[in-house]
């Protein structure tokens, strides 16, 4: 069976001054280092000028290298540096959703408070009026002067029944508002512990997430377990075919992962080509046939290119299992899961290893 991964990508050569100066550079190395190779008077004839030529093929050579560096700095920037901003300019465009929202909420939460109060000026005015209708009415001798006085009453009535109606309204205006901004902070905070590629938790959910194992295994005594999981020789795959081919090579086995776990697991990124997951109620033997149910099923798929039709062949993965012990801290079984990994890599890669 072959998974298809629908992309596009156009490889850059490098520039051809950038190769002919590498080119260049190559032959001034050579020549300076048969210069050296040579005995000490031979290095001593003079070029043009009164200047051996030891030295003037070391200028040439430190010539060639700074502009060898500026053209693969030219070069290689464009790429480079948009990748170091992405997760500074993620995390800034989060804290301001997170900053402009929480104002907004404020600004809501105020008009509420308005209006209650308001409201409550409005039942001590009428209050206010029933206690002098009360106090007028004893004193009035002609039924057409109580006639007067329950018309003032309920005219009030009919002015408080209009005040009601209308808090209500600016109540459920609010009501609702104040419902879309919360689901507003929800998807914010959600965005803060998802990784952007994947679409499964960070390093960020990840702990957090670990921690709460944790606390729930140690009140319940239950076993809880983690696997860390790693790519083989994923950069290979990243030079020969590119980072987008890469990208889609890694959301591929993100969602072979969340396809093969249990319900309750929590699969998350670790870093880079690395993942990890949490097994609530998973004792380190059961974990180890997930793993190996993970690993079974990425051998199985031979990737291939959509749009060039070019084979990736199969691509492996190898995995650390650890099971928490008694008392342990989170960074104590992420570093022996962490290891047993390293272990299944060092035994030749594609296989599972326990801690």
């Amino acid at each position: 069976m072959q998974q298809f991964f629908q992309m596009h990508f156009i490889k850059r050569p490098l520039p051809a001054w950038t190769l002919s100066i590498a080119l260049g550079f190559g032959f001034i190395s050579a020549y300076a280092i048969s210069l050296l190779s040579r005995p000490h008077s031979s290095t001593q004839h003079v070029a043009a000028g009164g200047v051996s030529a030891f030295t003037l093929a070391i200028v040439i050579l430190l010539f060639f290298t700074v502009l060898l560096v500026i053209g693969g700095g030219v070069f290689y920037a464009p790429r480079i540096l948009p990748a170091l901003r992405k997760p500074a300019a993620t995390e800034a465009s989060q804290n301001k959703m997170l900053a402009q929202t929480g104002a907004l909420l404020s600004l809501e939460l105020g008009k509420v408070l308005g209006i209650i109060r308001a409201r409550m000026g409005s039942d001590e005015s009428y209050a206010i009026s029933l206690a002098n209708a009360q106090a007028r009415l004893a004193e009035l001798p002609t039924p057409e002067q109580v006639r007067v006085i329950v018309g003032l009453l309920v005219a009030e009535n009919h002015r408080m029944r209009l005040d009601s109606a209308n808090m209500t309204k600016q109540l459920d205006a609010s009501r609702l508002q104040i419902e879309g901004l919360r689901m507003r902070l929800e998807r914010a905070q959600e965005v803060g512990l998802q990784d952007a590629l994947t679409a499964v938790g960070n390093r960020r959910c990840f702990d957090v997430a670990l921690l709460q194992a944790i606390k729930v295994a140690d009140g319940s005594q239950a076993p809880l377990s983690i696997i860390m999981g790693d790519l083989d020789r994923f950069k290979t795959i990243n030079d020969q075919y590119g980072h987008p081919v890469g990208d889609e090579v890694l959301k591929f086995f993100t969602q072979l992962m969340v396809a093969s776990v249990r319900e309750g697991d929590t699969v998350a990124r670790f870093g880079g080509e690395e993942f990890a997951i949490i097994l609530p109620q998973c004792k380190a033997h059961e974990a180890s046939a997930i793993a190996e149910r993970i690993r079974h099923r990425l051998g199985a798929k031979s990737l291939t290119i959509r749009r060039t039709s070019q084979d990736i062949g199969l691509v492996t993965a190898s995995f650390g299992v650890a099971q928490l012990l008694p008392g342990e801290h989170a960074e104590n079984v992420i570093a022996r899961a962490d290891g047993a990994l390293y272990a299944a890599k060092n035994a030749g890669r594609n296989r599972v290893a326990l801690a």
